[in-house]
């Protein structure tokens, strides 16, 4: 999306030097954005990834626009030091923001219920689909496992109910992105699951990976927005993902919604997706538009030319 706005826009994209999420990685990202803003007179400051906590320091110099992608980070944990001091860096600083946006309506009711938005100007823009991810012919060998792509491993993945779903079938293989703890490999071995296992991909080989499924399964729990749902789309790929939001309302009418606690549910949805495979295709395909990188980066245009009054 930077590309697209760059064509319109004049942009500086700022890096951060600290990557974690310790006190000294904190200072030198506040550092490092005050002397960018100190040197260069911009028209306003928009925080695109997780460091809310930035607009505590940028407020009271220029208006500063907070992109949220999720706050799971908060709401799946019990109370503790920790959690209370993640709420103050990155959810009480929110409101700080000129204004913020949401990737879903799902992050923006879990922040509604943690901070009074009321007063804060907000709305929902959407994350838009990498354009790199074109509509790509699927290779078959018509003797072969049908190939399940699954991203990610975390607890909020639902990688175990996958397994569930397919044991004792050597119809599939199951591919899967993201490192394996001790649990879900013995789980895969008890369940005779046939699967290969990647991780620590770069963006292409993420992409490639898309390229050499069948369909796509993400049945997760839990999501700010869900990106393999339309990065799936917008390959050409079934998409089987949770009927719960925002998955659901990212998926629209273009993938097979399943109920992500039930293994059954699930396994049915792979059959619905092999069964009229090319619906789902052009279903998805039809999906995605919505997301496409200019129709956002318009919405982000337009907003950026509202509060800098151009």
């Amino acid at each position: 999306m930077e590309e697209e706005l760059q064509s319109q826009i004049e942009i500086d994209c700022l890096y951060l030097p600290g990557t974690g999420a310790g006190i000294g990685d904190l200072f030198q990202n506040v550092k490092a954005v005050l002397k960018a803003i100190k040197e260069t007179r911009y028209d306003l400051v928009h925080i695109t990834g997780g460091d809310h906590y930035l607009g505590y320091f940028i407020r009271k110099r220029q208006p500063v626009v907070i992109t949220v992608h999720d706050i799971g980070f908060y709401v799946n944990h019990k109370p503790s030091i920790k959690i209370f001091l993640k709420y103050i860096l990155w959810i009480r600083s929110l409101g700080y923001a000129s204004y913020l946006t949401f990737i879903s309506s799902k992050t923006q009711q879990e922040v509604s219920k943690k901070i009074d938005l009321s007063k804060i100007p907000h709305e929902v823009i959407t994350n838009p689909v990498d354009p790199s991810f074109q509509k790509t012919p699927r290779i078959r060998d018509v003797h072969a496992a049908v190939r399940l792509l699954h991203i990610g491993t975390g607890p909020n993945k639902n990688l175990e109910n996958t397994i569930f779903a397919l044991r004792g079938s050597d119809k599939y293989e199951l591919r899967i992105v993201g490192k394996l703890s001790l649990e879900q490999e013995a789980l895969l071995k008890e369940s005779h699951t046939r699967y290969s296992n990647v991780y620590n991909l770069s963006d292409e080989e993420i992409r490639q990976e898309y390229i050499r499924c069948d369909l796509v399964t993400f049945p997760s729990f839990y999501e700010g927005f869900g990106m393999p749902i339309i990065e799936g789309q917008a390959i050409g790929r079934p998409v089987v993902t949770s009927s719960l939001s925002p998955m659901k309302e990212v998926a629209g009418r273009g993938a097979i919604l399943v109920d992500p606690y039930n293994p059954e549910s699930i396994k049915e949805g792979y059959r619905e997706a092999m069964k009229r495979y090319d619906y789902w295709v052009l279903a998805g395909l039809k999906n995605m538009e919505r997301f496409n990188v200019r129709t956002i980066s318009s919405l982000y245009l337009n907003l950026y030319k509202r509060l800098t009054n151009e």
